[in-house]
């Protein structure tokens, strides 16, 4: 793949700021900035604790000493906040109210 820099307050990069919003406000996975990860992948969460400058506190470049961020939760929530952090979209989640929560059912194969 080719790596391109994209705004994302353009009005082409758009769509992709409101999937990356989205993803970050419907997440249970938590990203905490300057942690280390001491023990083994946690699968739960609670909230996105990054920085307002959380471009800069993910390894995007190849900086010598990049900074690190440590990610509890499921890989789909998880990589869903990354991204968001890489693209410098704050978190929302503070100010948006979950009023409930569907769950997925696997004998169903949807969301409840």
């Amino acid at each position: 793949g080719v790596k391109q820099d994209v705004n994302l307050n353009s009005v082409e990069a758009a769509p992709l700021r409101s999937m990356l919003e989205v993803g970050c406000i419907c997440n249970n996975a938590t990203l905490t900035f300057g942690a280390v990860d001491e023990g083994e992948g946690a699968d739960s969460g609670a909230a996105l604790d990054a920085p307002p400058d959380a471009a800069a506190a993910v390894n995007i470049d190849a900086s010598p000493r990049p900074a690190t961020a440590v990610v509890n939760g499921q890989a789909t929530e998880a990589a869903l906040l990354v991204a968001a952090a890489k693209c410098g979209v704050a978190d929302l989640r503070q100010r948006a109210t979950r009023l409930h929560e569907v769950a997925f059912s696997s004998e169903r194969k949807r969301m409840e």
